[in-house]
């Protein structure tokens, strides 16, 4: 009897560390893909921002796939050297579907900054605190992509 529940308890911590270790990995994948998507925007590497778009996005905004591509186009045509802030990043696994798909959230302080001509201009977020963004990922096949934003 007390060799089945210390075999329980053993095979209890093992799964719970499988757990915690399977999550942490996803954890830093996403950060990874997050960072990425920065990366991208700030080299002005359009096909690149894009892969971390989903294209069913739709926020509460109203703002569609087909809007930010547009919004994307004209950031990279408009403005030069842009150079994005991120601030008190909180990621977190929040489920994996029946599918298999994980989903993730975070939230975090966002500036966005771009030379226009000779000037530097704040594009998003505040100039003391920056903008409050909460945002929603699904992993598709290899990466998280963004289908939900709340700023």
């Amino acid at each position: 009897m007390v060799k089945r529940i210390i075999t329980a308890l053993i095979g209890l911590l093992l799964l719970i560390i499988i757990i915690r270790t399977l999550l942490s990995s996803e954890k830093r994948r996403f950060k990874k893909d997050i960072m990425e998507l920065k990366g991208a925007v700030e080299q002005e590497r359009y096909d690149t921002a894009l892969k971390y778009i989903d294209q069913s996005y739709n926020d509460e905004n109203g703002l569609t796939y087909e809007e930010i591509v547009n919004k994307i186009d004209r950031l990279f045509s408009s403005f030069d050297s842009i150079k994005v802030i991120i601030s008190g990043l909180k990621l977190s696994i929040d489920s994996i579907g029946q599918d298999k798909t994980f989903y993730a959230s975070c939230s975090l302080g966002l500036k966005v900054f771009a030379r226009y001509r000779e000037d530097k201009i704040l594009l998003f977020g505040g100039i003391i605190k920056p903008a409050s963004v909460r945002a929603w990922f699904k992993k598709v096949h290899t990466c998280y992509k963004l289908y939900n934003a709340q700023y």
